[in-house]
């Protein structure tokens, strides 16, 4: 199943982790960042699913869910961060975020979420 995945994320180790993780779902993986990037880039490519830090420069993944729900209140995000208190998780859910992943997670954490999430957001 080839999808359109872009991941926010400014720490280069963890985007190499995401990427391995999400092999199986094809090569159309974009990567930004920061959330001003993450932006522009789901403006341009319309992504399947995103999969976004909260924590990264110029601005975090709070404020880039913000965004992204008034250009697309459907969008499909997965919150990856080590921030798993209750306030955090009711806050991007609130923002419209799917699902919250805690790092460090295994790579068929992700894959599974994504596998669960792609059905609502790829046509056949």
């Amino acid at each position: 199943m080839t999808a359109k995945i872009l991941l926010v994320d400014d720490a280069g180790l963890a985007v190499a982790m995401h990427r391995r993780a999400l092999k199986e779902f094809g090569p159309e993986c974009f990567i930004a960042r920061n959330g001003e990037e993450g932006l522009a880039m789901y403006r341009e490519h319309k992504p399947d699913i995103v999969i976004c830090d909260l924590l990264m420069p110029k601005m975090d993944g709070y404020q880039f869910l913000e965004q992204l729900k008034t250009i697309d209140p459907d969008h499909c995000t997965i919150i990856v961060t080590s921030d798993m208190q209750n306030e955090t998780k009711g806050h991007v859910l609130k923002l419209g975020a799917k699902a919250i992943l805690n790092k460090p997670y295994r790579p068929e954490q992700l894959a599974e979420l994504v596998r669960n999430l792609l059905p609502h957001t790829v046509e056949d």
